[in-house]
């Protein structure tokens, strides 16, 4: 027993125990406002705006290290390359979704350009149909006219032939 006690004690006093440091809490700047300026004095200086002024504490208590075991340190090749495998996969996934999306843009841009150009065509021969079809319906009317024109002109000359029919069997 007591020698497991001097053992334990031995382990107690090999790790570092913490230390209690004084720390300073109180405000690093002091305030002017409560002095008073006695009536009638003057100040020869300009006076200065109100800035701050940077007070810099002086240092207090000791410098320390950090000590790091091996196994906390990191090895930049093997922690590092997930990291950077990842950044390249992302980056190159990226652009060729970039190169996928120009692709199909330029592909866009050709149907519409076809699908243009088809209905330019269609409307060209739907102009072209139009005119056709009045030129048919002037046509026609022209023909329904000359017909007219060629009845009224048969009846003109019925009648002539009548009326001189009729004169001649009365003379």
């Amino acid at each position: 027993m007591r020698r497991r006690g001097r053992k334990r004690a031995r382990n107690r006093l090999k790790t570092p125990r913490k230390k209690d440091i004084e720390v300073q809490t109180h405000p690093y700047f002091e305030k002017w406002d409560d002095v008073k300026v006695a009536p009638g004095t003057e100040c020869q200086t300009d006076t200065l705006p109100d800035i701050p002024a940077i007070v810099i504490p002086a240092k207090t208590g000791n410098d320390v290290a950090i000590q790091l075991e091996e196994k906390d340190l990191i090895d930049f090749e093997i922690d590092v390359k997930p990291v950077v495998e990842i950044l390249v996969g992302k980056t190159i996934e990226l652009s060729v979704m970039e190169v996928m999306e120009e692709e199909e843009l330029a592909c866009v841009r050709e149907q519409q350009g076809a699908l243009l150009d088809l209905l330019s065509n269609e409307q060209a021969e739907a102009q072209r149909l139009q005119e056709q079809e009045g030129r048919r319906r002037e046509e026609q009317e022209r023909r329904m006219a000359q017909q007219s024109d060629v009845l009224k002109k048969e009846g003109e000359t019925a009648e002539k032939i009548a009326a001189h029919a009729t004169f001649s069997s009365l003379r």
